[in-house]
């Protein structure tokens, strides 16, 4: 894996961008924020996906039943996501429109939440009900797993709980 580090500053604030190959996709890291004993919040974007997508809606009656399934790859220690998943629903925070993960580290684990399309800027809280459902249906030690039809800021798109940041489809 190739890793690369590259600084920016953003509005006069020194921000670290972690650019890394993944796939046919690269992810780079928008933002960190440091939440104590909780771990690491970090957002990430992919590169080259700027601009919000049409081609995600469906149907209404489609989109919104977070149909969910459980997967046995990219499996994520299960109290990191309950804790990322707390932050997310008890969050008055918004997501800008690029990024398309968001992902806490704690004590050498990772849990993300990642989505299918760039669907524009939408309150973090959106990602929760989803998010709780993977976790409800899908979690024992550790948790993988995708609710398709989830309505995100008005897109119907694939939002993902595991341990990668990328590679929800």
């Amino acid at each position: 894996m190739k890793l690369q580090l590259a600084f920016m500053s953003l509005l006069g604030i020194a921000m670290a961008a972690i650019v890394r190959e993944v796939g046919d996709e690269d992810a780079y890291v928008i933002s960190t924020k440091d939440l104590g004993a909780d771990g690491i919040l970090t957002v990430y974007g992919i590169v080259g996906d700027d601009a919000p997508t049409n081609s995600a809606s469906l149907q209404a009656r489609q989109c919104g039943s977070n149909d969910v399934t459980c997967s046995g790859s990219h499996q994520a220690i299960a109290s990191v996501c309950s804790t990322l998943i707390g932050q997310v629903c008890n969050s008055g925070g918004s997501v800008s429109a690029s990024p398309r993960s968001l992902c806490l580290s704690s004590s050498g684990n990772q849990c993300c939440i990642s989505w299918s399309a760039n669907v524009g800027a939408f309150a973090e809280f959106d990602l929760c009900t989803a998010a709780q459902d993977v976790q409800n249906e899908c979690a024992g030690n550790a948790v993988s797993g995708v609710a398709r039809n989830v309505n995100l800021n008005g897109g119907c798109v694939t939002q993902c709980l595991s341990n990668r940041a990328t590679g929800c489809a």
